[in-house]
């Protein structure tokens, strides 16, 4: 069987959900990377209900952040789209990117909000670098689940934000970390002070992630 076919193979058990198929074909040599002939991989069509699935593709070193030929979307996308809040989890544990845009400039978190998907939303809050960012048509996510009646959505995004507001409102008294030279460091500078380095950037993003996990899994 050559590679083209076996690409193809891999790619349509994939799209079927069928995992036993997908382990048989990667034992026999399928390459989890090989395209099909519509130019996508087994990840890029797997059944997004899947998360087994989509572990087993992680797993044996398939690219979560693949660009469809067609929009630009990655898995990520479409998972949160369809609000497959398991999938997207696993996606997110293994890498995947969720600051990456599709071609109409929209992040997972947009396309999650846009379709009112509560739990991907609650999800991807914590791991998206600027929740508040504007797609190509200038809207937020946030904007996007009002426009759309998703009222509930916005409303989380919302809870979200001002908690964040909050978070960075406190810690920012918190004083910058100072590093000094080591004191057998031999030059001019040596025991002086070495720079400046602000953790509170680091210390809020983590705070946000652990908050936004903790409401994933005591949902």
């Amino acid at each position: 069987m050559d590679d083209q076919t076996m690409a193809d193979k891999l790619c349509t058990a994939s799209a079927c959900g069928h995992l036993d198929k997908v382990l048989f074909l990667l034992q026999s040599g399928a390459d989890v990377s090989g395209i099909n002939k519509y130019g996508r991989t087994a990840l890029q069509v797997v059944k997004l209900s899947c998360p087994d699935l989509v572990k087993v593709l992680l797993n044996k070193g398939a690219n979560p952040d693949l660009r469809d030929p067609v929009l630009g979307l990655t898995v990520t996308h479409d998972a949160a789209r369809e609000g497959f809040d398991d999938t997207v989890s696993v996606l997110l544990q293994h890498g995947a990117n969720p600051n990456l845009l599709d071609d109409r400039g929209n992040l997972p978190l947009h396309l999650a909000a846009k379709e009112g998907n509560l739990e991907v939303v609650r999800l991807l809050l914590g791991f998206t670098e600027n929740p508040s960012a504007t797609n190509a048509q200038g809207r937020t996510a946030r904007q996007l689940a009002q426009d759309h009646g998703k009222t509930q959505t916005a409303e989380l995004i919302d809870e979200y934000l001002n908690n964040a507001h909050a978070m960075l409102k406190h810690l920012n008294p918190t004083p910058a970390l100072c590093i000094h030279r080591d004191p057998d460091f031999s030059d001019n500078f040596s025991n002086k002070f070495y720079g400046l380095f602000c953790i509170r950037s680091f210390v809020f993003n983590s705070v946000l992630v652990i908050y936004c996990i903790c409401c994933h899994f005591l949902k």
